[in-house]
């Protein structure tokens, strides 16, 4: 009980003495206030209200917005049907996974309280699911660059008096055609190679004259 009325007599000598710090100059003592009652921040605050405030009257009011979907207060733009889904759904998903933790480690004790806990991946405003295009239009995308590329380098070559067989010997690109496609690495198989091989095999009637014989001994052991 004494421990208690010197805490309580504590806390009242501290608010006593930062009320009266507030009422004098700031200058003669420490600043006791709260990080939010400092001049910036209400000036940050201040500006965010005008903000906001002129984003109603340009836009409208969005809390009479009829449609169902989750947007932007100063563009408009429509959020991701996704995002949206997870943003109704987060609240119920993260009750469900606390009753799971709670029943498998501390009811049932299915599971030890070592086990790692699985990070929900969910879509959200900053990390949502970036939009690919169709092969079309990336192809779209990339004629017309290589055109205004070609052109650029065309008249820099007239104008410059360059050879332009040489100058196309050069790659002139970001990533080279041959090996990737629209920025990516080029997948494929080996099968794909059997077509251009048969095909020189065809050349020679009979066996090349070979000076060396290389052996794959993993290969060996695994047939």
């Amino acid at each position: 009980m004494a421990q208690l009325q010197r805490w309580v007599a504590r806390v009242i000598n501290e608010f006593q003495t930062s009320q009266e710090w507030i009422k004098r100059d700031q200058s003669k003592g420490p600043d006791v206030r709260h990080h939010e009652q400092t001049k910036s921040k209400q000036t940050a605050f201040s500006n965010q209200v005008k903000a906001l405030c002129a984003v109603f009257e340009e836009m409208g009011n969005p809390f009479q917005e009829q449609s169902t979907d989750l947007l932007i207060l100063d563009t408009r733009d429509i959020v991701d049907p996704r995002v949206c889904e997870t943003i109704r759904n987060v609240e119920n998903l993260g009750k469900e996974q606390y009753h799971q933790f709670v029943t498998e480690r501390l009811e049932n004790k299915s599971k030890s309280l070592h086990v790692p806990i699985k990070q929900n991946k969910l879509l959200l405003f900053s990390r949502q699911q970036p939009k690919t295009e169709t092969k079309d239009k990336q192809q779209i995308t990339s004629l017309k660059q290589n055109c205004s590329l070609f052109s650029q380098l065309y008249v820099s070559c007239q104008v410059r008096n360059g050879d332009l067989e040489e100058f196309f010997r050069h790659e002139n690109q970001s990533y080279p055609p041959a090996l990737s496609q629209f920025g990516e690495m080029r997948l494929g198989s080996k099968s794909d190679l059997l077509v251009p091989l048969e095909r020189l095999t065809e050349l020679h009637e009979e066996a090349p004259n070979a000076d060396v014989l290389v052996i794959d001994g993993a290969a060996i052991n695994q047939s």
